[in-house]
């Protein structure tokens, strides 16, 4: 459900595997997974990935356009954040 709202057709799946390095990655689900997170997109159908990216400590402040709220870093680890959408 997107928003709670409206039902989407598609799958997005998160995988963690903690024996990789720290990172955040978009690939399909048979490709090799080579980062700490990986969101899967080939089933994803009007599911958008939108954002994917990682903070390191102290960086700037992470804006989303359109959003009242912003991604803060932290000062010791980093913050991995990832945005989807649903298009028609």
């Amino acid at each position: 459900m997107f928003n709670d709202k409206v039902p989407t057709p598609g799958a997005v799946r998160v995988n963690f595997n903690f024996a990789l390095p720290n990172g955040i990655e978009v690939s399909p689900e048979n490709d090799p997974q080579t980062k700490l997170i990986r969101i899967t997109n080939d089933k994803a159908e009007n599911i958008k990935i939108k954002l994917v990216k990682m903070l390191l400590p102290n960086d700037p402040t992470l804006i989303i356009p359109g959003f009242e709220w912003t991604v803060p870093s932290m000062p010791d680890q980093p913050v991995l954040v990832c945005q989807l959408d649903y298009e028609k």
